[in-house]
């Protein structure tokens, strides 16, 4: 695995953020018949809901940076609660994935909350690669959420998850379903 070290973001971060959330919709927006100029727009526009959405709900999250070299590669958020962590976000570049990098901070993460007897619970597309990550790192699927599947790490003493209640209405809003995640539910890895 490549040296890396986390760092809270600072304003002057904005610039590689954008760029990053554009990297990781680029596939997605390569079908449009938009101009270039058209598409960063929206990139940028779509960056910056995500981001406003992110710190309202987590206003006290840490919102950090990955870095190599002093040369920013990715971001890792995580919010600490008193009943979970929840692991917000965390994105690499294309040319840093699969080194170890992401394996590396989610398994720090899942030491951490190990340490503090706390649950470790995030969405994914279903499609999403990282869900493959998570999955081998013991996360299971605990919700539909719309087009999100909420996964969950519980320490090994634990044999239920309970949502938080903001987490319930959402569910149902998005006509999501709960179940066990710990169930012999067809189709769960």
């Amino acid at each position: 695995m490549d040296c890396t070290i986390l760092r809270k973001e600072k304003p002057e971060d904005e610039p590689f953020l954008i760029s990053l959330y554009a990297s990781i919709r680029e596939a997605e927006l390569a079908g449009a018949s938009w101009t270039q100029a058209q598409k960063s727009t929206f990139l940028k526009w779509q960056f910056a809901l995500q981001r406003a959405q992110y710190r309202a709900s987590y206003p006290n999250a840490d919102f950090c940076i990955i870095e190599t070299e002093e040369h920013p590669i990715g971001r890792f958020y995580v919010h600490r609660g008193i009943e979970e962590i929840r692991l917000i976000d965390v994105t690499l570049l294309s040319a840093w994935q699969r080194r170890g990098i992401g394996s590396a901070y989610v398994d720090a993460l899942l030491a951490e909350a190990k340490a503090a007897d706390l649950p470790v619970s995030l969405h994914v597309e279903p499609q999403n690669p990282a869900r493959r990550l998570y999955l081998r790192a013991g996360f299971r699927c605990a919700a539909q959420l719309g087009v999100y599947e909420r996964l969950v790490w519980l320490p090994a003493h634990q044999s239920h998850y309970r949502a938080q209640p903001t987490e319930r209405g959402q569910q149902q809003d998005e006509g999501g379903r709960l179940w066990n995640p710990w169930s012999d539910r067809p189709g769960v890895d």
